[in-house]
């Protein structure tokens, strides 16, 4: 038994807690059976993602052991309340599953002495489960197991009548157990796999599936057998979830072989967007499905002719199903291939004639493209892009000469002609750039605003070398390597500029959302967005990204009931989380949190104005699909599975303005520059954005604002 974190009052009350959940009556659920699963405050969110899909008549049988004593914040508690369907009503409520306190569970690293106390406690916890004499059979997962429909519906009826069935390890490995998700039957086996524990618990002893694989394989007289291969593994399944879940054989995924709990965090929520109808909305329709089950799937062996044994819950295949979303302006829409991610062109604009009739709304079979568009710029459009093409054109090729070698991840010919085109039109009395590496935008928003020098305040951590100003140098003002602050923490009264009229250039890989609400409370009115990624890919929550809203909602320019609605782009290339820091942070977010993100952008801004490409984007995101891969620095969030189509290639052309110029040859030729050179600097462009902020009487108040960050 767990010496640490369990004592005799927490085995008392959850063997209380047991018997009495036993007893509800469960349209899902067979008599006798109930699921179990523990966690703590840091995989609150793991946990929520993990019964984010189920019936609430699943969960009237779900038991969790909560690692935090009872009277802790609501906030940990507020992390574990997912959307439901009420059993028998179309109606969602919050529904916080039942809680069992045990002492603090803290966050253990892999092979302490503190991880391997936790890891046994499911042990406990299965024995303490079976004493209750009306408890026939016993489900565990783990935290990092999603559910993605009601488990019990998945174990046939021709299951094998063993004591234990466990998740199988890889292929070839079907004889080693593996605890993340476990059927136990025998109350007799449940209490010697809870003795084995060693006395004495020690940092790097073996792993408890190790020490109960060795002991069942020693003619332990105990019948052992892996669960059905609809109780997934990622360590397996990872590169064939997609197509597992196209033919409805996934009723679990268990998200190991990761070691990052935001990792772990980030492949639940991908698979959940992937494999259950509505994503995180998709808590399971048919709550009250009157299938019946055979009882025998979970019945201990000593009960498997007890024909007065009887379970409701087998749950048919579903179509996946989701809203998508609109192009303002419309685009025609896409009928997806199942299987293959290929693109088919529907017969007309999406949410009109035939296209709107075969990508009805909540098809997954329909996807679109948007830009994001609010309101209308004053002094420049694509007309002043063109108009402002030859000189800039003239500076651009001297900014080559100048540096030679180009960033590799800057900002390319396509985002410069639009930071040059802003800036000569609205003509600032500073601009504040956030994000400077080496200094290459600096020197050409020097070289735009020559006739009139405003100040330049330039905000960036490290201490890379970078252009200095030598001609203007004392107004340009450097918050950078020693003297970084933080553009949130500026001071701006201090250095005697006018907010108001200032331009403020966002390269720093900070969350778009955030920094426009600490920019309105500020006082700043104009921004510029350098990596508006779509939703779903990139490492930032872009403005596109907060534009999309949440299935269910309004988004993209598009009401929630069109063919096209809100929050459905990002189900094809990745799940919904906010991340900051070069995705050193990341949060995942529910439908409720991405419609809230959507009404907050829309409240404090005016005017959202995505900046055309000067020339057609054949390869978009080229530049950055090396960047999309699992964990590190410097990563990308991209297409589940990490693996691009030809269907997230039309996705992102969709979401793109049309070209300033409608072939590259015209394009190149006025750029001055040969056409495979355009085409390269066209795998860097990422729907730039300029924002004009609400006046401060129409935008979120600093109480709101400071609410959400």
């Amino acid at each position: 038994m767990p010496k640490l974190f369990l004592n005799e009052s927490v085995r008392s009350t959850w063997r209380a807690r047991v018997e009495h959940i036993v007893g509800v009556t469960s349209t899902c659920v067979p008599a006798g059976a109930v699921a179990l699963s523990m966690t703590n405050a840091h995989h609150a969110h793991l946990t929520s993602l993990q019964v984010a899909s189920v019936p609430s008549c699943f969960l009237q049988r779900f038991l969790l052991l909560c690692g935090w004593p009872a009277a802790d914040t609501a906030a940990v508690r507020a992390a574990l309340e997912v959307n439901t369907a009420l059993d028998g009503t179309g109606a969602r409520t919050k529904f916080l599953p039942r809680c069992v306190h045990a002492l603090h569970l803290p966050w253990a690293n892999f092979g302490t002495t503190a991880y391997h106390e936790i890891i046994w406690m499911k042990w406990a916890l299965l024995d303490e489960t079976l004493r209750v004499p009306a408890v026939s059979a016993a489900l565990f997962f783990d935290a990092d197991v999603v559910l993605l429909r009601n488990p019990f519906a998945s174990l046939p009826a021709n299951l094998p009548a063993l004591d234990m069935l466990y998740q199988r390890h890889e292929h070839g490995q079907a004889k080693k157990i593996n605890s993340g998700q476990l059927l136990m039957r025998s109350p007799r086996l449940a209490r010697a796999a809870a003795m084995l524990q060693p006395q004495v618990t020690r940092a790097k002893q073996s792993l408890d599936q190790d020490v109960i694989s060795r002991y069942v394989s020693n003619a332990s007289g105990f019948s052992v057998g892996h669960l059905p291969s609809a109780f997934a593994s990622h360590c397996w399944e990872r590169h064939s979830f997609e197509r597992s879940c196209n033919h409805s054989l996934l009723a679990t995924y268990h998200a190991n072989c990761l070691g990052k709990k935001w990792s772990k965090e980030a492949q639940m929520a991908r698979v959940i967007h992937a494999c259950v109808p509505g994503g995180l909305l998709g808590a399971a329709a048919d709550d009250h499905a009157t299938a019946q089950q055979d009882p025998r799937a979970i019945a201990p062996p000593h009960a498997r002719a007890d024909p007065m044994r009887r379970g409701i819950g087998a749950r048919g295949a579903s179509a996946r199903s989701g809203g998508a979303l609109a192009r303002r302006g419309g685009v025609r829409a896409l009928a997806v291939s199942p299987e293959h991610g290929e693109p088919h062109p529907g017969a007309g604009a999406a949410g009109a004639g035939p296209a709107g009739a075969a990508c009805s709304a909540g098809s997954s079979a329909c996807a679109c493209g948007y830009v994001c568009a609010r309101g209308s710029p004053d002094g420049f459009d694509e007309a002043s892009m063109r108009a402002e093409l030859p000189a800039f054109a003239a500076a651009y090729h001297d900014q080559r000469a100048h540096f030679r070698q180009e960033n590799a991840g800057g900002n390319g010919a396509f985002h410069a002609l639009a930071i040059w085109t802003v800036v000569r039109a609205l003509r600032p009395s500073a601009i504040v750039e956030s994000g400077v590496h080496r200094g290459q935008m600096s020197r050409l928003l020097r070289l735009a605003s020559a006739r009139w020098t405003p100040t330049l305040v330039r905000i960036d951590p490290s201490t890379t070398r970078r252009w200095e100003d030598s001609v203007t140098p004392t107004r340009t003002v450097d918050l950078t390597a020693r003297n970084y602050t933080d553009f949130a923490e500026v001071r701006w009264a201090s250095l005697g500029i006018d907010v108001a009229s200032a331009l403020v250039v966002m390269d720093d890989h900070q969350d778009h959302l955030q920094r426009i609400e600490q920019a309105a409370r500020a006082g700043f009115r104009h921004l510029l967005f350098d990596d508006n990624f779509v939703p779903g890919v990139g490492d930032i929550f872009s403005v596109k990204n907060a534009c999309d809203g949440g299935l269910g909602s309004e988004g993209g320019g598009a009401p929630a009931q069109a063919p096209c609605g809100g929050g459905d782009l990002r189900r094809h290339f990745g799940p919904p989380r906010r991340c900051t820091n070069f995705h050193s942070s990341c949060t995942s977010l529910g439908p409720k949190e991405l419609a809230a993100a959507r009404e907050r952008l829309l409240r404090a801004v005016d005017v959202i104005w995505e900046v055309p490409p000067i020339a057609a984007v054949d390869a978009p995101y080229q530049a950055v699909r090396k960047y999309i891969r699992p964990g590190g620095t410097f990563t990308y969030d991209g297409p589940v599975g990490r693996r691009w189509t030809q269907l997230h290639t039309e996705l992102a052309r969709q979401s793109i303005k049309p070209p300033l110029f409608p072939s590259s040859a015209e394009a190149a030729s006025a750029l001055n520059v040969s056409t495979g050179y355009l085409r390269t600097q066209a795998t860097q462009y990422l729907n730039m954005v300029y924002v004009r902020l609400a006046p401060q009487g129409r935008s979120l108040s600093n109480r709101a604002a400071a609410s959400m960050l």
